[in-house]
């Protein structure tokens, strides 16, 4: 799992305000900025405050952050606002003279127009080209050798793939050889040579960037890396003529884009091998009968009587025949049992063999000749199987020689 200690630092620029002659103006690549800054960074920047934040469905108060540094049409003014404001504020990012690099995870995002010319391909400022793709590349590759733990790149631009990519000294061929310095990711918009389109209020490209940022791309346990970001963001964006392209050259190290509420808690996945052993009867999964929901049909106590339409299925009638009354029978270690099932089952881990739901399965009577399994999917065995050798290395590194779980 990828840990969220060390510093993060994002610069994320978005130009909409485009010079005549060139490049049109844009309408939504500013939002893109600031709706990336604002998922990245641990204080949002932007109209919302703190407390809006966390009352969306994807924060997580156990969140990473990124320092952000926006740059954009609405905080940059004057001679800054610029090709060479842009290319400057990147040249200080990457040598470490506005952020420590030693030892940081550094992401770099940009929404605006790019340029392909016969000498390369360039981000384009409000008044000009501003970084041609292989500076870009020179300084990730400094950066990192420098002392850097990560670099990633991710452009919402026209051309975009063309970063990374070995230029052909025929400019009029385009390559497909991506030369990348170790531990540098990069998510693009487009192919080398394809448009990348913009909608009302986002880049195409950058809005499904967000949804995955937010939590559509987090893994079981809401870690949101750059290979679970490009899976998620190159599933959503169903265009032919816009195809997201993603490379990376990953060594040692996988950067930790953003954290959202996870499916399923580590505590809960280190107990799959506890619950289905590998070699037991429940290696499979595990058959669930009425003791799961508390007692068995027979043990109704006095006062009380089944009614189908609850899930309990268990009511206490008035004398009058008036109103009944849910009575929960909680606490037996069946019914702990069945409630860590239930979230295995909601985080796609545990599942019926015929889709019915788990209290069909507790209701069924023993010989009816129908399963009553709940049984591992084929991501339940894989987190089995994973943390029964984490828990086999914790054993063996403190020494206990004792059997396996």
């Amino acid at each position: 799992m990828s840990d969220g200690s060390t510093g993060r630092y994002a610069f994320v620029a978005g130009v909409n305000a485009y010079q005549a002659g060139v490049a049109a103006p844009l309408r939504s690549a500013v939002n893109d900025a600031v709706r990336m800054a604002e998922v990245l960074a641990p204080v949002p920047i932007g109209p919302h405050t703190p407390a809006d934040v966390r009352g969306m469905a994807w924060y997580d108060e156990g969140a990473i952050g990124w320092d952000v540094t926006l740059w954009s049409d609405q905080n940059r003014a004057g001679a800054a606002f610029s090709a060479a404001g842009l290319k400057r504020q990147l040249m200080d990012f990457f040598s470490g003279a506005t952020n420590p690099v030693a030892g940081s995870d550094l992401l770099v995002y940009f929404s605006g127009h790019a340029r392909g010319t016969v000498m390369g391909t360039y981000l384009l400022g409000p008044d000009g080209e501003a970084v041609a793709f292989v500076e870009l590349m020179t300084w990730a590759t400094n950066v990192l050798d420098a002392g850097a733990r990560t670099v990633t790149l991710i452009l919402d631009c026209c051309f975009s793939g063309a970063l990374g990519e070995r230029r052909n000294p025929d400019p009029f061929v385009l390559t497909q050889q991506a030369i990348l310095p170790r531990n540098c990711t990069m998510l693009s918009a487009s192919s080398a040579d394809q448009q990348a389109k913009e909608g009302a209020e986002h880049g195409r490209f950058t809005e499904a960037l967000l949804g995955g940022l937010r939590g559509a791309a987090a893994n079981i346990v809401g870690e949101v890396t750059p290979l679970s970001l490009y899976s998620q963001v190159s599933t959503a964006l169903h265009d032919p003529d816009q195809y997201p392209t993603f490379k990376s050259s990953v060594g040692d190290r996988t950067p930790l884009l953003t954290r959202a509420v996870p499916h399923v808690s580590e505590e809960l996945l280190r107990k799959l091998p506890v619950f289905f052993p590998r070699g037991s009867a429940n290696e499979r999964g595990v058959e669930l009968t009425w003791h799961h929901e508390g007692f068995l049909p027979t043990e109704v106590p006095d006062g009380y009587v089944w009614d189908d339409d609850l899930d309990s299925g268990v009511v206490e009638r008035a004398p009058s025949a008036g109103p009944s009354t849910y009575k929960d029978f909680g606490g037996s270690r069946a019914q702990a049992d069945l409630d860590h099932y239930k979230r295995y089952r909601d985080s796609h881990l545990l599942s019926t063999e015929d889709g019915r739901n788990f209290w069909d399965l507790c209701c069924k009577e023993p010989g009816d000749g129908q399963s009553r399994w709940a049984v591992l999917t084929p991501l339940g065995r894989y987190y089995r199987d994973f943390y029964q050798h984490v828990l086999d290395d914790e054993r063996r590194s403190a020494g206990d020689a004792g059997p396996s779980l």
